[in-house]
């Protein structure tokens, strides 16, 4: 287009993120979404997403880390679930499962000569 007074006059135009978007792209990196797919989903590139939502794929991650933290504190204190006592004292507690092997006493070895008068 000649003569065109758009910003971009190139390619697509300029992104705008809203708050819908926002949440959206929280709760995508939240779930384990990989980026080149958040960005298919809300219809940008992969570098506009981190360019407008980096925080939000960040805030994601760590919001639903913290979630499944407090689930598996909540499971080992319940007193219900015994492996995640377990699971959770070997990670933060540093507990650590030991193989010992215990070996019966063996009788004494007599060592008898033979042929000596």
């Amino acid at each position: 287009m000649a003569g065109s007074k758009s910003k971009n006059p190139r390619g697509r135009p300029k992104h705008e993120p809203d708050e819908k978007a926002r949440r959206q792209v929280e709760t995508m990196a939240g779930l384990g979404l990989k980026a080149d797919d958040i960005a298919r989903v809300i219809g940008v590139s992969r570098a506009t997403l981190f360019k407008n939502y980096g925080e939000e794929i960040r805030l994601g991650s760590a919001k639903a880390l913290v979630a499944v933290h407090q689930t598996a504190y909540e499971m080992a204190l319940s007193g219900n679930h015994a492996n995640m006592t377990m699971f959770w004292l070997k990670c933060r507690g540093g507990w650590r499962e030991t193989n010992v092997v215990e070996i019966a006493k063996l009788p004494k070895l007599e060592i008898i000569a033979i042929g000596e008068g």
